[in-house]
């Protein structure tokens, strides 16, 4: 498109490098950054960088996410509150909180702030305004003709980043009804979708959906991978739900899944609690047990 003339508007190009750098290296992304700015005319660097990281942190590349940071910054695209949100959210996901602290302590030490007018063409307020931008499409003038690439997105790849955004922006009710849509229309829903949703659930206190979403996930035949069982040992566990939390942990082994530092840390954490209320329980019926051996 560069070598034809062709231009592009800030959306087509967000939408584009936010799909580029999930499967690309840092270093590509940045090039290919640094080659568009010089054709793209008023460019917001700050939507920009919150693409870039979101795309990442959806490959589980949150250390690149948190590297990339500076290197969007030194190219004035300067990364604002959402971006380092995303990135400490995905920290906290994985159960690295000394991370979470290093991202915000960055975030305050820059002076971060929310700016509410940077994101009218992605921050969309409705379940229509959404679908819309599910459904962006590459409108470019060439010459006498307009090139329009309106089957960028292939029905899953739409669906998938409509789920993803109702989910992150708490709107499971009508994640659901996304989910429903898809089925009428014969669509097989693979893993992200339920992941998507049960992290949505969990995350509201909905346990029973998010339960019954398990059931219906392997009698549909998809099978869960990593991170949905992780996503429900953190939350049993949290609860307090042992036996649930440890049935899962045998279920995933049962299928071959290895587990991950995430998992260990949630079932670990779990442990801790209950081993910590046992040992009060012992004390307050004889000092005794409390005496180092």
């Amino acid at each position: 498109m560069s070598l034809r003339g062709v231009s592009m508007n800030m959306v087509g190009f967000g939408v584009f490098i936010w799909r580029f750098c999930r499967n690309s290296e840092v270093a590509e992304t940045l090039s290919l950054l640094d080659e568009v700015k010089k054709g793209v005319s008023e460019m917001n660097g700050s939507v920009i960088a919150v693409l870039i990281v979101h795309g990442l942190c959806l490959q589980s590349r949150v250390v690149d996410a948190f590297w990339v940071l500076d290197e969007l910054r030194k190219r004035d695209c300067k990364p604002d509150f959402i971006a380092y949100r995303i990135v400490a959210e995905q920290f906290r996901s994985m159960g690295s909180v000394v991370d979470v602290e290093v991202v915000l302590k960055e975030k305050r030490k820059l002076g971060v702030a929310p700016r509410a007018n940077d994101y009218r063409e992605f921050i969309l307020i409705s379940t229509n305004q959404l679908s819309l931008f599910c459904n962006v499409v590459f409108q470019v003038h060439a010459g006498k003709g307009i090139l329009s690439i309106k089957g960028y997105f292939s029905d899953m790849e739409r669906y998938n980043v409509m789920v993803s955004f109702l989910c992150k922006a708490g709107k499971v009710k009508e994640a659901f009804e996304v989910l429903q849509e898809m089925k009428k229309k014969g669509l097989c829903l693979d893993v992200s979708f339920y992941n998507y949703l049960m992290e949505a659930c969990c995350r509201e206190e909905l346990l029973r959906p998010a339960k019954r979403l398990w059931d219906e996930m392997f009698a549909s035949g998809c099978n869960g991978n990593l991170k949905t069982y992780n996503i429900l040992i953190r939350k049993f566990s949290d609860k307090g739900q042992v036996e649930e939390s440890q049935r899962l942990f045998s279920h995933m082994l049962d299928k071959g899944i290895v587990p991950d530092t995430m998992t260990y840390t949630s079932l670990l954490e779990d442990f801790v609690k209950r081993t910590r209320l046992k040992m009060l329980l012992k004390s307050s019926k004889s000092p005794l047990n409390m005496i180092p051996c």
